[in-house]
């Protein structure tokens, strides 16, 4: 993404004409889906369904997720990112195409979940290091 979203906000309050802005800005909408993204990261990473609903935690809830007929919770799609062991980059991204809030590393949880992803901890130490600090698990 090369434009910001500070200036897409900015040009959508100055624009005349929605559609004109989606296809002057085409390049920076998100047009891939979180089913996409998901099973693309699977792909990548050689992690089967169900391996991910082992590493996550979360069992056959995740086969639900994959085929698209459940949307994950904040938590959940969390769980399903160290599942996979994505990094920040990714999981922001994936939590960015569910619209839901990224992690944002001024808030102590949200700082712990990004150096548990970034030192590749899995779910359960997560859990750990969260409770060890005083904070709500996943």
């Amino acid at each position: 993404m090369k434009v910001s979203t500070f200036r897409l906000a900015n040009e959508l309050g100055r624009i005349e004409d929605l559609q004109k802005f989606r296809v002057e800005y085409r390049e920076e909408m998100l047009e891939e889906t979180p089913r996409d993204y998901l099973d693309r990261m699977m792909q990548d990473k050689g992690v089967t369904v169900g391996k991910l609903c082992e590493r996550s935690g979360l069992g056959n809830y995740v086969y639900k997720v994959v085929n698209g007929v459940r949307h994950p919770s904040r938590e959940a799609a969390i769980r399903i990112a160290l599942g996979m062991q994505m990094d920040v980059e990714q999981t922001q991204h994936y939590l960015r195409l569910l619209q839901l809030a990224r992690l944002d590393p001024r808030n102590y949880r949200g700082a712990a979940v990004m150096y548990a992803i970034g030192r590749e901890m899995d779910v359960e130490r997560t859990q750990a290091l969260l409770m060890e600090i005083g904070e709500k698990g996943l």
